[in-house]
């Protein structure tokens, strides 16, 4: 298993999360990630790429292999309703699901991949 130094905030920056399908870095209707590690403590925010729509990260965990990440929940539903985003790294990308308040899988498997900044 492949396994990131955290003291190294080597999570931290933009990712595209794609399905596991996709080739290059992805569609426009899909979602990036903005991480930051500081402090021990790790951060971000979720951007859909085609409207520019930006939501908070209610809760992000990292533990040097296995992310777990889940969105703040709109004024409509509660926050123990919200998903979680729980990928796995695999090489220099991470592979997982969405799962839902039982732990069970929502929607296609995904990855998680470096933006490449131009």
């Amino acid at each position: 298993m492949y396994a990131y130094d955290v003291s190294a905030d080597s999570i931290s920056g933009s990712w595209h999360l794609l399905d596991a399908s996709a080739s290059g870095q992805g569609a426009a209707d899909r979602i990036d990630l903005r991480l930051v590690a500081r402090d021990g403590l790790l951060r971000g925010t979720a951007t859909h790429r085609s409207t520019g729509d930006e939501m908070m990260l209610a809760s992000a965990m990292f533990d040097g292999s296995t992310l777990r990440v889940q969105m703040m929940a709109p004024p409509s539903r509660r926050q123990a309703d919200m998903p979680w985003l729980v990928m796995t790294a695999i090489g220099p990308r991470f592979e997982g699901h969405w799962r839902n308040q039982d732990g069970e899988t929502v929607g296609p498997k995904l990855k998680m991949i470096r933006a490449i900044v131009s």
